[in-house]
C-alpha cells in the first residue's frame, strides 16, 4: 500500500487490509499478531473504509482490543492515528 510505501515500515501483520477481517477467529488472529508485534501506532479509518457497518460492529473483538490498548492520537489526511497506550 501508499502508507506502507511511504513510511518505510512493513506491516504488523498479514491483515493489513482490513475488509477481509469479518470473522470472530480471524479477529482474534488478527489481536494475537498484534500482541505478538507491539506495533507503537496503528493507523484507522483509511480512505478504503467499507462504512456499510461501524467498525465497533463489524470488528467487535478488534475494536475491544485497540480500545483497551490503544489512544486516539491525531488526524492524518484520512487516517485515524492511534498510539499504544503506556
Amino acid at each position: 500500500s501508499t502508507i506502507s510505501y511511504l513510511l518505510r515500515k512493513e506491516y504488523c501483520s498479514k491483515y493489513y487490509f482490513i475488509n477481509i477481517v469479518g470473522s470472530k477467529k480471524i479477529q482474534k488472529d488478527f489481536i494475537n499478531e498484534l500482541i505478538e508485534s507491539k506495533p507503537k501506532i496503528i493507523l484507522i479509518d483509511g480512505p478504503l473504509n467499507i462504512r456499510s457497518f461501524s467498525p465497533k460492529e463489524r470488528f467487535s473483538y478488534l475494536h475491544e482490543f485497540l480500545s483497551k490498548n490503544y489512544k486516539f492520537g491525531e488526524k492524518f489526511i484520512e487516517w485515524n492515528i492511534l498510539y499504544k497506550k503506556n
